[in-house]
């Protein structure tokens, strides 16, 4: 005949559930979690801004060959080039958010933590430098472009 089991008792419950538990792992705290997610976004954030400021780059030097050579700026192109500065910029602003909400989780942190946010500030504030150098280039190039095509049409030299 088969003994009928009656419901666990209060002691044995309580037992299972200390005894589940990983006693050499303490559990993960919401803030260190965050930080850490916080952490790989900043990180990743600022390789995708290495990638495209690269790209943009080459975009406006390729641009000013073309028009070198050709003496015309495609419209294609410089809208290619605009909507790669306005990427950057979103990202850029991404970046600064990001960096605010590293800010924001140092109350008692580490000296390790203010170190990091610290870096990523100096990291978010060279490549602001640098976009910023690079828009400023392409304003640059479209300037020199349009007055070159001004000039181009209005010299009694240039013969169509």
């Amino acid at each position: 005949m088969a003994e009928v089991l009656g419901p666990p008792s209060d002691r044995h419950v309580a037992v299972a559930y200390q005894s589940s538990a990983p006693a050499s792992k303490p559990p993960v705290s919401a803030p260190a979690h965050l930080w850490d997610d916080l952490r790989r976004e900043a990180r990743r954030l600022e390789s995708e801004l290495d990638m495209r400021l690269a790209v943009f780059a080459k975009l406006i030097s390729s641009s000013e060959r073309e028009f070198r050579h050709t003496g015309e700026t495609g419209l294609a192109a410089e809208q290619m080039a605009q909507s790669k500065a306005d990427e950057i910029e979103r990202l850029l602003d991404r970046l600064s958010d990001v960096n605010s909400s590293m800010s924001s989780q140092l109350t008692g942190a580490s000296d390790s933590h203010a170190h990091a946010v610290a870096r990523h500030r100096d990291i978010l504030a060279e490549t602001s430098q640098e976009a910023r150098r690079l828009i400023s280039s392409l304003g640059a190039a479209r300037d020199r472009a349009g007055l070159m095509a001004g000039s181009t049409e209005s010299s009694p030299l240039v013969r169509p």
